[in-house]
């Protein structure tokens, strides 16, 4: 059985994986941030990647240089 956080998972839990972040996706089933991205990582599932994640720290100093906005 397919269980975590004392409960199965269901195909429809597990569509959800990688479509948001962990934390988002415990929040929406009622389960563990952690419990979340065990699952995710079980089935190979990349994680989201949220924007911060994304910017290189190159991409910062050139902001802060210009003064652009994050």
């Amino acid at each position: 059985m397919n269980t975590s956080d004392g409960f199965p998972w269901t195909k429809e839990d597990d569509a959800l994986l990688g479509t948001d972040t962990d934390r988002a996706i415990a929040r929406r089933l009622g389960r563990t941030s952690v419990s979340v991205s065990n699952r995710r990582k079980k089935l190979g599932i990349a994680r989201k990647q949220q924007v911060a994640d994304l910017v290189s720290p190159l991409d910062n100093r050139l902001m802060d240089v210009t003064g652009s906005e994050r």
